[in-house]
């Protein structure tokens, strides 16, 4: 009965999306936000989404906090319709109980998704190889050494080598590492060159890569949260850096995020969550590596906004932003004008903390979804459903609760 339900809700909403897009140019945001979490997790920290058993379907990876049992991570599998599985756990907590931030990428060039993970109490990158089934092998970890709190991770071809390479940004030692893969082509395990590290502002909190010069090789925005700035660093070949700007944002840059804001534009641009401000700040690229405030720079979002990304959330072709904002328990989605201007938040309830975000269509419908981890909720899970009609913006909120072995599904109408 509760599965009939559920799908006619499920269709229902499709429907006024489709019609929105068809007749109103997507206004509206029309967003199905899917956060699925494993009742073995007690709080989630993180996520990150990939094919990680080659069914063409996207699958979630969600990291754990310190807290959870082991500091594990949970593999969800994608069913192509939202849903997800349970599949497989990874332990952090032998290694390192403090990862904060993770990426998904193939490693060892076998065509199978790896995950890294930002060692936060080891100083070190930690990284496992994919099996291709959604399980992976043991963890490597204590052969990577970066600089001190690495709170974030990014993954790129740094040397155009057709290798992807990593990066950290080091709370403590104001610095990122750059860490060059050199692991054979379908090795089992992995090695990289020793870590070159670049002096950046006071306290990085994230990093973004992008070509923000437009050359072959890839470039590093870094969110410096105590500095209220962010630094640009331009790749030059090999593992090599240089610093040419530094940019002032909002108070306390949390997070960052690269975006094409006007499309018309060969420029990449970025945008900033800037926790201590609950704003989020807009910068516009020149396409030579240097960065200017957007007018306006910033738009007023939630309360303490955590993680940032962008995506087209309403499938009008421009992208959009949405951010989670941890202490006013929502998510704002802003909507893409493409001129490098953004309409004013729109404000989604989601579970108590949220923390990381990512985007992907894990319905297949074509459309952006977002999945969100909520740092605050013991053994919940809640799904948000965002659908769109003439006259306002309709949401349908399905929650999870876990309890003595029994889970408990209910649907409700948010007022």
């Amino acid at each position: 009965m509760f599965k009939r339900r559920w799908l006619i809700l499920f269709m229902s909403l499709a429907l006024a999306c489709i019609w929105a897009v068809d007749f109103l140019r997507a206004q509206e945001v029309c967003v199905i936000q899917q956060r699925d979490f494993s009742t073995s997790l007690s709080y989630s920290r993180n996520v990150a989404q990939g094919d990680l058993n080659g069914d063409s379907i996207q699958d979630l990876v969600i990291l754990g906090t310190e807290d959870a049992p082991k500091h594990d991570v949970q593999i969800l599998l994608g069913q192509g319709d939202g849903s997800f599985v349970s599949h497989a756990q990874i332990s952090l907590g032998e290694v390192d109980p403090a990862s904060r931030d993770l990426v998904v990428g193939d490693l060892n060039g076998d065509s199978v998704l790896d995950l890294a993970f930002a060692g936060l109490n080891t100083y070190n990158v930690l990284v496992t190889r994919g099996n291709g089934d959604g399980t992976f092998g043991p963890i490597q970890s204590f052969n990577f050494p970066v600089g001190q709190l690495p709170f974030a991770i990014a993954m790129a071809d740094f040397n155009n080598d057709s290798k992807l390479d990593l990066a950290t940004a080091n709370d403590l030692t104001d610095n990122i590492s750059v860490l060059i893969n050199n692991t054979p082509a379908g090795a089992s395990t992995f090695s990289f060159l020793p870590a070159s590290n670049f002096a950046v502002g006071s306290r990085p909190r994230d990093l973004a890569v992008g070509k923000f010069d437009n050359d072959v090789y890839p470039d590093i925005a870094v969110a410096n949260y105590n500095s209220n700035t962010i630094s640009i660093l331009l790749g030059v070949g090999g593992s090599t850096f240089q610093l040419t700007a530094t940019v002032a944002v909002g108070v306390a840059p949390n997070s960052i995020a690269v975006g094409k804001f006007r499309s018309q534009s060969n420029s990449l641009d970025l945008v900033v969550a800037n926790e201590g401000g609950n704003t989020v700040s807009v910068l516009l690229g020149d396409g030579f590596g240097g960065f200017q405030a957007a007018i306006p720079r910033d738009y007023t979002v939630g309360t303490s906004p955590y993680f940032v990304t962008v995506g087209d959330f309403n499938n009008d072709a421009f992208l959009d932003i949405a951010v989670t904002n941890r202490n006013s328990n929502n998510v704002s989605i802003l909507k893409g004008n493409d001129n490098g201007t953004f309409a004013t938040a729109q404000n989604f309830a989601v579970c108590s903390g949220p923390w990381g975000i990512t985007v992907g269509d894990f319905n297949r419908d074509g459309q952006s979804d977002l999945a969100v981890a909520c740092r605050n909720v013991l053994y919940k899970l809640d799904i948000l459903l965002l659908g769109t009609n003439i006259n306002s913006v309709v949401q349908w909120k399905k929650d999870y609760v876990y309890t003595s072995g029994q889970l408990t599904a209910t649907v409700e109408k948010v007022p």
